[in-house]
């Protein structure tokens, strides 16, 4: 059929739009192409990185006063505003049955089942052992499935640029059982929550909202995750790089194989720096020559927005120990059943050739790990500084609020 027959129109749509992404690919000059190729290319030297984040060092300006900041202050000031957040904590934990004010900062592959424990700390009234189901269920009072699962495989050209997934993936919203289930206005109408769906916008622009909601300053609350397990994570949820652009999208989706490909995509690291700051985990400043798409400087704001305005901040790869301290922060005491909700693994990446194995994590703690040597060596330069500098303020939030765990996990 061709263009103007009436038939087969969605279908010459698509293979049209599979042309025209085609010719963006490979057309004279295909400079996109040349581009990601040279990225993604094994012998490639990671120095390029390196070597061009001088290069950016004139975009620095908003970033310079954090710059200067060694972590040691950062320690410092976490500290402090532990300290000034303490007695509202109290007040809430004592008095908050009619809802509570947290807001979630999702970074993507990063602990999404880390939203039922806020849901819970937000509306205390709802069942202990609430949480959300598999996918494909639906809570009595819901009406759409919280997430679906996904039947196609990676790697694979998806002819509208959307993002494909692995089968078996989990896709959709991961708190529409809860929030659809539990509804705030009944059972908890106090409660101010913001991003309760578990959206994965960056921190300025969900910091926009907290005027919507009339509370100048909401506790902030986020998971980190060791940075080479979420590129990994990332992989087998189908190229996950939100953000990263239509036309990275068709490159990456044709090219991508193995995740250290995946890892040399131009967007692809800086994912939890990024989403930290003002940019989705994909998403790249035009102003940057790096290939996370960051500026000189953005690291250091990153760690110190973590200190200074997160009340809470937690680590995938020790879940056990991130729960326990969450709950010595805010000041609340679940019962057995809310705690073991809390401790579930609801959104497992599924299969993809390197399956998580049980290795041991920090602390000595075992935990299941994917098998990083897939990477070659790679290293997330920025979110591998912001990792560092964040298990130095977690360790020493577990001494000041004296919280001792045996045994952890992790979220694959």
């Amino acid at each position: 059929a061709g263009p103007g027959d009436g038939g087969g129109g969605r279908a010459t749509r698509g293979a049209a739009h599979e042309r025209s992404a085609a010719r963006r690919l490979h057309e004279s000059p295909p400079a996109l192409l040349r581009r990601i190729n040279g990225h993604l290319s094994p012998h490639r030297a990671v120095e390029e990185s390196t070597a061009s984040d001088g290069a950016a060092g004139g975009d620095q300006g908003e970033s310079g006063s954090a710059a200067e900041l060694s972590d040691d202050e950062l320690l410092a000031r976490a500290a402090r505003a532990d300290e000034m957040r303490a007695p509202s904590f109290r007040a809430a934990a004592e008095g908050g049955s009619a809802g509570r004010d947290i807001a979630w900062l999702h970074i993507p592959k990063c602990g999404t089942a880390f939203g039922v424990a806020l849901y819970h700390y937000a509306c205390p009234a709802i069942p202990a052992n609430a949480t959300t189901l598999p996918c494909g269920s639906t809570l009595p009072n819901a009406t759409t499935p919280n997430c679906v699962l996904a039947n196609k495989t990676v790697p694979y050209a998806n002819e509208r640029g959307k993002r494909p997934v692995r089968e078996g993936y989990a896709k959709g919203n991961p708190q529409l059982d809860l929030v659809q289930g539990y509804p705030a206005s009944e059972w908890c109408p106090n409660a101010r929550f913001i991003n309760a769906h578990g959206g994965h916008r960056p921190y300025d622009q969900l910091r926009a909202l907290e005027a919507a909601v009339g509370v100048p300053s909401l506790p902030w609350a986020t998971m980190l995750r060791r940075p080479n397990q979420r590129l990994l994570s990332a992989f087998g949820a189908g190229l996950h790089a939100r953000m990263i652009g239509n036309e990275y999208n068709f490159a990456m989706y044709s090219l991508v194989e193995t995740p250290l490909m995946f890892a040399r995509v131009w967007g692809v690291t800086g994912c939890q720096t990024k989403t930290l700051l003002d940019r989705f985990c994909g998403e790249r400043r035009v102003s940057s020559d790096r290939r996370d798409g960051l500026r000189q400087g953005d690291v250091a704001k990153a760690k110190r927005v973590l200190a200074e305005d997160f009340a809470f901040f937690g680590i995938t790869d020790r879940w056990r120990e991130s729960i326990a301290l969450w709950h010595a922060v805010v000041g609340t005491s679940p019962p057995p059943e809310q705690l073991a909700v809390e401790l579930m693994d609801n959104r497992h990446t599924p299969s993809n050739g390197f399956d998580a194995r049980e290795q041991r994590a920090e602390a000595g703690a075992r935990a299941r790990r994917y098998d990083e040597s897939a990477l070659d060596g790679f290293e997330d330069e920025a979110d591998e500084e912001l990792y560092s500098f964040a298990l130095k303020l977690f360790e020493a939030r577990l001494a000041r609020f004296n919280v001792t765990v045996t045994g952890s996990r992790t979220h694959t």
